[in-house]
């Protein structure tokens, strides 16, 4: 759909994420913990770049992250 409408770059909730969140599975009490610590890593952060995301906030009131739409659809191509 992004394609389809000419966008290059999504803004995506991380609370859309969050719904997806199995502590018991992550090791992590609340999914906003993980990404404070992916934040704090500079290393993790540099794999995200790689793979598309260009920023995350989660300091607003509504966390979120951009991600490009090309390097997305290349990382679903490899996922499949």
């Amino acid at each position: 759909m992004a394609r389809a409408t000419g966008q290059r770059r999504l803004r995506i909730s991380l609370y859309g994420l969050w719904r997806r969140h199995e502590a018991e599975e992550t090791g992590y009490m609340r999914f906003m913990d993980v990404v404070e610590e992916l934040l704090r890593c500079g290393e993790c952060l540099e794999k995200l770049r790689e793979k598309g995301v260009e920023k995350i906030d989660a300091s607003s009131k509504e966390p979120y992250m951009v991600v490009d739409v090309d390097k997305l659809q290349q990382l679903l191509r490899e996922c499949r």
